[in-house]
């Protein structure tokens, strides 16, 4: 987990968290998470362009035999 260190585990889910904590013996007894589902419906977008994207090449390439 060396590399979320250098980053102050700002890149780490919070699962991975939850398992730092756990090796390191730590407890939690209350525990929350933020969502930004802004970012998560940005995700989306992008995720399903890049679908249309990957989808629009495999027909051009079929296309071209």
């Amino acid at each position: 987990m060396k590399e979320y260190e250098v980053t102050d585990y700002q890149c780490a889910s919070f699962v991975e968290i939850l398992e730092v904590s756990t090796a390191l013996g730590v407890e939690f007894e209350t525990a929350t998470m933020q969502v930004d589902f802004a970012e998560i419906e940005a995700v989306k977008k992008s995720v399903e362009k890049w679908r249309k994207e990957k989808l629009n090449i495999k027909t051009k390439a079929s296309k071209d035999y």
